[in-house]
């Protein structure tokens, strides 16, 4: 099998996974940069180095290259990341017998606590829609939604009115993976929808059946992501917020606070639907309270004080 072969088989597992085509194409993206790299030390077409020969020596003289033209070293550990999941799916699908990114290191990269709107920030956000808005309901509702719920841009435009459990007060979210996950509704949350959703039963039922888009335009089309970043741009201009508001910033948002209100980092970390308690960790050091303790615990300054 050459190179070229196993990155196909590779990414029609992905897609047989349900992953989205988004990623799917983040993927392929660094698996073709990767094979162009490993074919010109090879002096031979790109894709058809037989992937058996793609040692531990090649891969590490690659990422030497990358990092001699300038990728980063996060970059690069993306690039890597990607990398390893190829030669795990082939290792899994006995197509090699060894997988020789299990040898290979790279430079360690400090995680930044995540930016994050502040409490009044988010008032003010919330309070942007003016109510002589056509979409004023519906803009409300997103932004209450995002906040509250922590859903990703994604995950709200894929809601259908059947995933909005108004009687039980829970949202059935769509998550990465295909991954299915129930979340409560806050009241704020509930009585928002609950007003969008009345005004467009009366003025357009034909769009409120259960499999019909949560959020849809003034013509009755589902919303997109793009449509739901430059909504959430605009009012965090009219907002008059320094910071560049985007969906993924109200989600990281949102992460923080719940930790400054003592929520646990578990609760947090089924809310925001990751993988991994550590990648919802860092939002223990965005947070201001964190600091605070973390002073009073360790800062010898009073100690050393004379009065």
């Amino acid at each position: 099998m050459t190179l070229q072969e196993a990155i196909d088989s590779f990414l029609s597992d992905l897609r047989r996974r349900g992953y989205s085509a988004r990623t799917v194409e983040a993927y392929a993206f660094d698996l073709q940069k990767l094979s162009e790299s490993l074919s010109e030390f090879e002096n031979s077409t790109v894709g058809s180095i037989p992937i058996e020969k793609v040692d531990v020596g090649m891969l590490r003289r690659w990422a030497d290259n990358c990092l001699t033209k300038g990728n980063s070293a996060r970059t690069l550990s993306r690039k890597m990341a990607t990398c390893k999941s190829l030669f795990k799916y082939l290792e899994k699908e006995e197509i090699i017998e060894e997988n020789p990114t299990s040898r290979v290191t790279l430079p360690k990269i400090r995680k930044k606590p995540p930016s994050a709107l502040s409490q009044d920030e988010i008032r003010q956000l919330l309070a942007a829609p003016r109510s002589d808005d056509p979409n004023y309901l519906r803009d409300r509702a997103i932004l209450m939604l995002l906040y509250s719920s922590g859903l990703r841009v994604s995950e709200l435009v894929s809601l259908k009115m059947e995933n909005i459990l108004l009687d039980r007060q829970m949202i059935r979210v769509h998550g990465k993976g295909s991954k299915d996950r129930l979340l409560p509704m806050t009241e704020a949350s509930r009585t928002l929808l609950l007003d969008y959703f009345l005004v467009r039963e009366k003025e357009s039922p034909k769009t409120t059946t259960p499999k019909s888009p949560a959020f849809i335009t003034e013509k009755g089309t589902p919303m997109t992501v793009r449509m739901i970043q430059y909504m959430v741009e605009k009012y965090g201009i009219e907002a008059g917020i320094s910071l560049h508001v985007h969906p993924h910033l109200i989600r990281h948002s949102i992460a923080t606070h719940l930790i400054e209100e003592g929520c646990d980092v578990e609760a947090v970390r089924q809310t925001l639907g990751h993988e991994s308690l550590a990648t919802t960790s860092i939002y223990i050091k965005a947070s201001s309270k964190y600091l605070t303790s973390e002073h009073k615990k360790f800062n010898p300054a009073d100690k050393l004080s004379s009065r």
